[in-house]
């Protein structure tokens, strides 16, 4: 989960990143916070999911029960986080 994913360095690197863990593993869920008209472009691949919450604010119940809500029921065993405002 990260906040954003737009054309800053962290931003950067989590899209070498993604790449390699699309490599890597069979199934990538990224989520994004807050989406914007300037994100980066994501290289399309058949395991890889984007869900964009298009939150206003850090502290989103509703967007807080959908991001447990797919932990749940996906169950992952690795959970990278990058949270700016947070």
């Amino acid at each position: 989960m990260i906040d954003g994913f737009g054309h800053g360095g962290i931003q950067q690197a989590y899209k070498i990143l993604i790449n390699e863990f699309n490599k890597t593993y069979c199934r990538v869920i990224l989520i994004i916070l807050e989406s914007s008209g300037k994100e980066l472009d994501i290289d399309a691949e058949k395991n890889l999911t984007v869900i964009r919450f298009k939150s206003k604010k850090l502290f989103d119940i509703r967007n807080i029960y959908r991001f447990k809500k797919i932990i749940d029921k996906v169950q992952p065993s690795i959970i990278i986080s990058s949270i700016y405002k947070s």
